[in-house]
């Protein structure tokens, strides 16, 4: 079997990948461990949620899609962020670029969806599923995805987007760096006494940030929790009746929106940091959480997954254009060039956030209230900051 181009990993920013080299015409086989599972009704509001800022919406109103996702979004137009051990805080308001919006909270099985349908539409776009990788071989201008059972797929450029646990990666022999945060991601859908005002709410408290998302359940309103905990108060969280889950929860955030109601199940997952020290090797190159993990705190991973593919697109398509073989070093390097900085430039970010509000050094933490004192004063430090969290 031939295509131009092989996608391993049917999440997100796999499929964002396979959708917009098809509005280039580049013929696509994508390929994951799982089956395509149809989602429907009350489904396409529950599971995990993302934030996704202006950068990434505008990618998905150039697919044609933004029109499918934005029902089932809630937007934000206005970010504050405070110190549970201070008195400062920082707020960030659409209003102060002339946005409408900052971002918009979504539920992944939403975007799945809506991408699905439309790859699956094009003749250029082929999905096999329940793979087993065995090997990945190159030969000459084209590198070959042997199959468990099924017969080998032949491309000019292997794409990983299979996540922090990438077989693309690990086959591809590309290098990596990581290391575990000893923390874990409690997520959970909650009601809340006041209403949320479609403001995203960050506090961050002695064992890990809280994040209050808004994400309404079709015309109620409701919030996605990302509590990032320590991995020891974690398993003892976990383990509280739903009443004490809302209560700890009310008390870490100040009751800035009254008492929390549960809505359905808590679930949590590990938080671990990983950075590819090379984005390609010969004809592979991994995208997203393949070549990036970085901790939730600031809602970035999917949109930097989403900016990977687009720039990755991008290139592609210029050098089909020029008549180039679109897996040549030359391409991939650029690809590693234009975005390995970028995305390290976040991850750091979020690193740096995260240390400094996690120590109990008094010292730090005077520094860090004065520090949310001064950007909330300063009107072109604000600006900066905003823009580097909407991607524009």
């Amino acid at each position: 079997m031939k295509s131009e181009v092989t996608i391993v990993g049917a999440g997100v920013v796999g499929m964002t990948m396979a959708a917009l080299l098809i509005k280039q015409n580049v013929s696509v086989c994508l390929i994951d461990k799982k089956e395509i599972r149809v989602i429907e009704g009350d489904n396409l509001f529950s599971g995990r949620t993302a934030a996704l800022n202006i950068y990434s919406e505008n990618i998905f109103r150039e697919l044609n899609l933004w029109n499918e996702i934005e029902r089932f979004t809630t937007n934000f137009n206005e970010i504050i962020a405070w110190d549970k051990s201070g008195s400062s805080k920082i707020n960030f308001k659409a209003s102060e670029l002339d946005l409408k919006n900052l971002g918009y909270v979504v539920s992944n099985n939403a975007l799945i969806q809506a991408l699905i349908k439309q790859n699956l539409s094009n003749d250029l776009f082929n999905f096999i599923g329940e793979v087993i990788i065995k090997d990945i071989k190159e030969e000459d201008d084209l590198i070959s995805i042997e199959l468990e059972g099924k017969e080998a797929i032949h491309s000019n450029l292997l794409i990983g987007a299979d996540g922090g646990l990438s077989i693309v990666r690990e086959k591809s022999n590309i290098k990596s760096t990581k290391w575990s945060y000893n923390q874990k991601a409690i997520i959970a859908n909650i009601s809340a006494d006041r209403g949320h005002g479609n403001i995203a709410r960050q506090v961050f408290t002695k064992t890990g940030p809280i994040a209050l998302l808004p994400f309404n359940y079709k015309n109620k309103e409701r919030i996605s929790l990302v509590w990032s905990i320590d991995d020891d108060t974690a398993e003892k969280v976990m383990c509280l009746s739903s009443n004490d889950f809302c209560g700890l929860l009310q008390s870490n955030t100040e009751g800035i929106l009254g008492k929390f109601k549960l809505e359905g199940e808590i679930n949590s997952f590990p938080l671990n940091q990983l950075h590819a020290d090379k984005y390609f090797n010969g004809r592979s190159v991994v995208i997203g959480d393949a070549a990036h993990t970085i901790h939730p705190l600031a809602g970035q991973g999917l949109n930097l997954g989403i900016g990977d593919a687009e720039e990755l697109s991008r290139l592609i398509s210029l050098a089909k254009r020029k008549a180039k073989n679109i897996g040549s070093e030359e391409v991939l390097q650029q690809f590693h060039n234009n975005r390995f900085f970028k995305n390290l430039k976040m991850m750091g970010l979020m690193e740096l956030f995260k240390k400094g509000f996690q120590s109990s050094n008094p010292w730090l933490k005077l520094g860090r209230n004065y520090i949310f004192q001064e950007a909330d004063k300063i009107e072109s430090l604000k600006k900066r900051l905003i823009r580097e969290a909407v991607g524009i």
